[in-house]
């Protein structure tokens, strides 16, 4: 069992630097157990998905899953308290059973993983769905796996941002370090709206290890997938100052197209 916040930052970044395929609930785990590394035990927590999955049966469909978490064991939206810390600590959705959208689709991918079924978290602006790896099915977690169209994601959008219109970048995969970034800055403003002082600094300085960890092979690749996250949540200069920071650190050829979407996404502002 990892014992301090040391020990989890390590793993965590270890673990998106190097890994070629993150497992999604480790990295979720481990964010987790940064604010609390003395109740969450990554390696038992990781023990919970396997089961999950065991109960997903052989030659398990999509449809299988579905029924197993938002049926069986009944995982959906919490809708009472949307905004507690709890939701957004992956061992207390596991076992309550209830959770935002990015933590439930963080769940739905893990489990899929472990039951051969490839999926992968979606991170459309101000909602996160899950969609399989060929991108022509499309669930909302939060709605107790609702199976959604593309029409029905460009309907989400409009409802939560009027006069977006749905692109094909917004359809793309969130990558394990967006996911990441994505859910501590959940943390950040959840400790921020309870005046969590503490819990605050401790989510600000785990998001802030994980960007400046990237290896340089990774860098513009990292910017890009902590862009998106940012883009997504309607905060565009933190996205586009992330691409320019970078751009900074890369030779001239890859400079230059994330100077480009950091233009882009900044002329989103007027």
């Amino acid at each position: 069992m990892l014992r301090s916040r040391a020990e989890v930052t390590e793993r965590l970044t270890q673990l998106l630097n190097n890994s070629v395929s993150p497992d999604l609930a480790e990295v979720a785990l481990l964010v987790s157990a940064h604010g609390r590394p003395d109740l969450v035990d990554v390696e038992g927590e990781l023990g919970r998905f396997d089961t999950m999955a065991e109960h997903v049966g052989p030659e398990a469909s999509l449809d299988d899953l579905i029924e197993l978490l938002f049926v069986d064991l009944d995982f959906r939206g919490d809708v009472d308290d949307y905004y507690s810390p709890d939701n957004s600590r992956l061992d207390v959705v596991v076992r309550r059973r209830r959770g935002i959208p990015l933590t439930l689709a963080v769940i739905t991918c893990a489990v899929g993983a472990r039951a051969g079924i490839g999926l992968v978290p979606v991170g459309l602006p101000g909602h996160v769905v899950v969609s399989t790896a060929d991108g022509t099915r499309f669930v909302d977690v939060f709605d107790k796996g609702r199976s959604l169209s593309r029409e029905d994601c460009a309907k989400i959008i409009m409802t939560l941002h009027p006069g977006m219109e749905l692109t094909q970048s917004m359809l793309s995969p969130m990558a394990p370090r967006a996911v990441a970034v994505r859910m501590l800055n959940n943390l950040v403003g959840v400790h921020q709206r309870r005046g969590s002082r503490s819990e605050l600094m401790n989510a600000l300085a785990l998001r802030e290890q994980i960007l400046v960890s990237q290896t340089e092979r990774d860098r513009a690749g990292g910017a890009e997938d902590v862009a998106s996250a940012l883009a997504a949540e309607g905060k565009l200069v933190e996205a586009a100052e992330q691409l320019e920071r970078a751009a900074q650190e890369v030779d001239a050829t890859v400079a230059s197209g994330l100077l480009a979407r950091a233009t882009r996404l900044r002329a989103r502002l007027n």
